[in-house]
Formats: C-alpha cells, sequence, structure tokens
C-alpha cells in the first residue's frame, strides 16, 4: 500500500477534492431522486409475512394494529363507581371512532381476565382497521385519555401507541463533540483529535448518500441508514485512529512526512483494510437468512463499514 499512499501524498490536494466531488455528485442525485426507504414486511417469506397474510385474507381488521388502554384507580376498585363510569364512556367513543375495528373492554364477557386480582387496574385492547393512518390513531389516544384525573391514571402501549423516536441531529452532534473532547484529552493535539472525527465523517457522509440512492434497488428499511451511521462512525473514527497514532508515532521519530504517511497505510493501513473488510463480511452474513428487508440492512450497514 506504500505506493497508494505516496501518490495521494503527492496528490492531495487532487484527493480531498475527488472525495468532495463525489460527495456532492451523490448529494445531488439524492436530491433529485429522494429515497425510498421502506418497513413493510409484506412480499417477504418469512413466516410473520405469511401469518400476516392468513389474517388479512380471513378478517381485514385482525391485521392492522392494536394497542392497550390500561387504567389504574388510586382508591376503591375499576369495576365500580366512577372509574367504570368515565372509562365505559371513553370505551364507546373509542369504538364510534373512524378507523377502530374492535375494542376488548373488561367489562365485557369476553374481556373479565383483563382486570388485576386486586382490583385497580384493567386495560382495554383496540385494533385498528388495516392501514390506519396516524391522524386517526391519535384520535383515539385523545379519548382514550381524556377521563384521566387525579384518582385514575391512565397509560397507553402496544405497536398502534408506540410512537418511534426521530433521528435527533443534536443527540449525534453531542456524540461526536464528546468523541472529539476524548481524544484532545488522551492526545492533547488538537489536529490528531480532530482529524479521525473529519475522515469519519466524511466517510459516513459519502455512505448514507449512497444508501439513499440504493434504496430504489435494494428494500431497505428506514432504520438502515441509522445504523449503518452508527456503525460507521464507531468504525470510521477508530479505525482513522489506529493509523493517525502511527503516522504521529512516526513523526515524533523524527521520520518525514511522506515516508511517515507510506509506512503508517503500509503497517497499521493494512490492518484496518482486514479489520473492515472482517465487519464487512460479519454484516454480509445477514444475507443467509434470506429476507429482502434484512438484506438490505446488511447492505447498507456494510458500505458505510467498507
Amino acid at each position: 500500500m506504500s505506493p497508494l499512499a505516496r501518490w495521494c501524498h503527492r496528490h492531495r490536494l487532487a484527493v480531498v477534492l475527488a472525495w468532495v466531488g463525489l460527495l456532492i455528485a451523490l448529494a445531488g442525485a439524492v436530491g433529485a431522486a429522494g429515497s425510498s426507504f421502506g418497513n413493510s414486511p409484506l412480499s417477504q417469506d418469512t413466516d410473520s409475512a405469511r401469518a400476516t397474510t392468513l389474517l388479512q385474507k380471513g378478517a381485514s381488521s385482525a391485521a392492522g394494529k392494536s394497542g392497550r388502554v390500561v387504567w389504574q384507580v388510586s382508591d376503591g376498585k375499576v369495576t365500580g363507581g366512577a372509574a367504570e363510569r368515565a372509562m365505559t364512556g371513553a370505551l364507546e367513543r373509542i369504538v364510534d371512532a373512524p378507523g377502530v375495528a374492535s375494542v376488548t373492554a373488561p367489562y365485557m364477557p369476553a374481556g373479565q381476565a383483563q382486570i388485576s386480582k386486586d382490583g385497580r387496574t384493567a386495560y382495554a385492547t383496540v385494533a385498528f382497521d388495516d392501514g390506519v393512518d396516524d391522524a386517526r390513531i391519535d384520535h383515539v389516544k385523545d379519548l382514550a385519555t381524556a377521563p384521566e384525573s387525579g384518582s385514575l391514571h391512565i397509560a397507553l402501549n402496544g405497536q398502534a401507541f408506540t410512537v418511534n423516536p426521530e433521528p435527533n441531529a443534536a443527540a449525534d452532534a453531542m456524540g461526536i463533540v464528546l468523541a472529539f473532547i476524548v481524544l484532545l484529552f488522551v492526545f492533547r493535539a488538537v489536529w490528531v483529535a480532530a482529524l479521525p472525527i473529519i475522515t469519519a465523517i466524511a466517510g459516513v457522509g459519502t455512505s448514507a448518500v449512497a444508501v439513499m440512492l440504493l434504496s430504489h434497488a435494494v428494500p431497505l428499511s428506514e432504520t438502515t441508514l441509522t445504523l449503518g451511521s452508527l456503525i460507521g462512525l464507531g468504525v470510521g473514527i477508530d479505525y482513522a485512529l489506529v493509523i493517525v497514532n502511527r503516522h504521529r508515532t512516526n513523526l515524533m521519530a523524527g521520520m518525514g512526512v511522506a515516508e511517515s504517511t507510506a509506512k503508517a497505510l503500509n503497517t497499521s493501513g493494512r490492518a484496518v483494510v482486514f479489520a473492515g473488510l472482517t465487519v464487512v463480511v460479519a454484516l454480509l452474513g445477514m444475507l443467509t437468512l434470506n429476507v429482502g428487508i434484512i438484506n438490505g440492512m446488511a447492505i447498507g450497514a456494510a458500505i458505510p463499514s467498507s
């Protein structure tokens, strides 16, 4: 790898501009084509997909999302008094709400097992129509929590009522800043601490836009981008640090920049290539499951790692 290192050192400006140009080109392509991520398990040859298909054939509502409305009283029991009246009214309104397929309440014969032994806690199961939109689910949430008071506590859980957290750019930036602080504390040199992070961000950024374009050709889950970014940042910072540390050691020993670059890449660089390929092979091992979405996640996560 020494010839490659020497060539990159001699043409370092061209190499940097090539990376910037590649990133801009890929970003422009993503701006024009967008992305096509999805989470649908249908059309996958898995037991769960076949079960979902059978449910949809038997009863369209059975394959929709469902959730639970759980309530607890501070005093008394849920089967009598104001608590039962309040929740019965709320559940009746939920049954009539658009998008709701059925409600199994603890006050029905079929739902008597949904009351705790001490009688203070109960839950109702709400099944939604297949393909119900978020606005209708939010309306049901409002109906379910409306009776809450100081003595009546209501909580929601289940697939329908669970909100997946959105990617938090501030949290990602904070993680990068903390990584920089740790490296700065260890090496006590700004450039040595910053270079692995800059390298990792450049690699992950280029890979991320490439994965967005790949989503048009391969089924990719919405979590693929987050997974790839996390793996890419961790691997990128770690492996870049190995090479940078070897280069720094060579310079401190009095070696010239060009010679140090070639030696660092020929030694630590070889180890990094081998370790990176090992990570890629491990991720691509998910292809053995032969499930479209998982195959896409494996490929999408392997790109930043490479």
